[in-house]
């Protein structure tokens, strides 16, 4: 008994661990996606060099980052997942035009396709799929149900 009792806590540990984790990366990111190192007067090469090195690195591994808290923590980072690949696809994206560059866009489009396979496989009697929207998916209009596949 006291044996699942530490380990209980050591995975609700873990888990309150991944899940801060995951927000302070979330926090981190923004910057990232748009105009990293491109905010100066006269253009740097060492900061092309930078980015061209990092974006595309740092970006597959946010979308690693949010299909595994998608599948393990809340659905809702799949949604932030697909946002995501919204903001990618603008049409002023800095982030796009390094994967073009670096010619890792197919990279990029699998991890995505990756993440949309997961929600959209998602059913609707799974226990997470069955919580309320938050009131920042609201704002966003992002909604679960538009991803659920009923049999």
């Amino acid at each position: 008994m006291l044996t699942s009792t530490i380990r209980d806590n050591g995975n609700r540990d873990m888990w309150q661990h991944t899940n801060s984790e995951i927000r302070r990366t979330k926090k981190l990111m923004k910057p990232v996606l748009k105009g990293w190192l491109l905010t100066m007067n006269e253009e740097d090469r060492d900061f092309q060099h930078l980015r061209e090195a990092y974006i595309p690195e740092t970006v597959l591994a946010y979308v690693s980052s949010l299909h595994f808290a998608g599948t393990s923590l809340s659905r809702d980072n799949l949604l932030e997942c697909m946002e995501l690949a919204a903001v990618i696809a603008e049409k002023d994206s800095d982030v796009a035009r390094e994967f073009m560059k670096s010619g890792r866009m197919r990279e990029l489009l699998d991890s995505f396709a990756s993440s949309s396979k997961a929600l959209a496989i998602w059913t609707h009697d799974n226990k997470k799929g069955l919580q309320t929207n938050t009131k920042k998916m609201r704002e966003l209009g992002w909604s679960r149900e538009l991803w659920s596949i009923k049999p």
